[in-house]
């Protein structure tokens, strides 16, 4: 049996994609190249002021898709950096969820950067500061009312985690080779498709068929 197409209007593609809200079909179909900026000024200063003096710097990651990505994404840019750094993936039964004392005694470092948690991770953050570490925090998870003490904290529900540090690794270095880091976690990370979300898995499809990893 073959189809018969009854209604034969070029703009049918537009109807039925504004039927589910999308209005912009053209960025829809064909997103741009990613942009996106964050409010990260402090945490880029005290980055490179590590990278500068040598400090030894830990990236404290999570074990999901988006934290290992981001963790990835985070030690490739600094690592090109120059930087004295170093990944850290917390083990699920020894160091539980997110930033933790427990972690964190398994670490030697000057600055910390959080992947994929520590938006309320209040007592690990204070419990780091005695031991002489700094902290930055990179979530894009619900923020609550209260923030933890942290030197700085990078923070969109925009984007998933690596999306984060990927647009941090930009901001730092302009590099654009863990595009495919990024829109790996988007997917993996049930992001909605839209936006700059949209954006970052059709061009990081693209890297990730085209890389040597």
């Amino acid at each position: 049996m073959r189809w018969k197409i009854l209604n034969k209007d070029k703009n049918i593609i537009k109807i039925l994609l504004e039927n589910r809200g999308i209005k912009d079909v053209k960025n829809f179909l064909d997103p741009p190249w990613p942009q996106f900026s964050l409010a990260a000024d402090k945490a880029i200063k005290r980055i490179k002021k590590a990278i500068k003096d040598r400090e030894p710097i830990v990236i404290y990651g999570d074990y999901d898709v988006d934290g290992i990505c981001a963790t990835a994404i985070m030690w490739e840019t600094l690592h090109a950096m120059g930087a004295q750094v170093m990944p850290f993936l917390p083990q699920r039964e020894k160091e539980g969820y997110g930033l933790s004392k427990e972690g964190i005694d398994q670490i030697e470092a000057k600055l910390i950067i959080v992947v994929d948690s520590g938006i309320v991770a209040h007592e690990a953050v204070m419990y780091a500061k005695q031991k002489g570490m700094e902290v930055i925090i990179i979530d894009h998870h619900e923020k609550p009312k209260k923030l933890p003490k942290a030197l700085a904290i990078i923070h969109t529900d925009k984007l998933c985690a690596a999306g984060i540090a990927y647009f941090l690794g930009k901001q730092l270095q302009d590099r654009g080779d863990t595009l495919e880091l990024a829109a790996i976690a988007t997917v993996a990370d049930m992001v909605p498709l839209t936006g700059v979300n949209r954006s970052i898995v059709k061009h990081g499809l693209k890297s990730l068929s085209e890389t040597q990893r």
